[in-house]
């Protein structure tokens, strides 16, 4: 790295990034906390009966639950372990544990496969695809909120931005 007696712009650069970062840290914190009681909420409003499943629906089970959802939405169909693992890109152990989770608390089930009975499919339950349902609502109306604090111009930029970071991201991590 060159040393001169100019500072360097990307390394303050990269000093406000950690602080912002850290700061997205510190906000995910009371997010999470308010997350179940907003998906209450939600339920409520659509008319949707909280089961005893929900109501212990902790950190780690809503994020099991939405990226598994996120797989099952994206393939429309069930899906074998191995599947689910590579979709993740979890190894199969964490993928288990996630769909053992998932399957307890009633969002989703272990299915035999019709041309294979070693083979094992999971699916989102009926309660399974509803509670996404009402998942994607609540981002939607959050991301809305959110979005209404910045210029049509920042937003587009701000987009821009996100798509951009995320595929670096991808990149960097292969």
């Amino acid at each position: 790295m060159k040393r001169n007696s100019h500072p360097d712009p990307l390394r303050a650069q990269v000093q406000t990034m950690r602080q912002i970062w850290q700061e997205l840290l510190k906000v995910q914190g009371p997010l999470s906390a308010a997350l179940p009681a907003d998906l209450a909420r939600a339920r409520a409003k659509s008319g949707a009966h909280e089961s005893e499943h929900a109501r212990g629906v902790g950190d780690y089970h809503l994020h099991a639950f939405f990226r598994l959802a996120t797989v099952f939405g994206q393939y429309q169909r069930p899906l074998t372990m191995g599947e689910i693992s590579d979709a993740l890109r979890v190894p199969l152990s964490s993928a288990t544990r996630m769909v053992d989770v998932l399957v307890e608390q009633g969002y989703a089930e272990r299915l035999p496969d019709p041309q294979d009975r070693r083979v094992v499919r999971v699916a989102p339950t009926a309660t399974g695809r509803q509670m996404y349902e009402l998942f994607q609502q609540f981002f939607n109306e959050r991301m809305y909120e959110f979005l209404t604090h910045f210029s049509p111009t920042e937003r587009k930029q701000l987009l821009k931005l996100f798509a951009k970071a995320v595929t670096v991201l991808r990149e960097m991590n292969g």
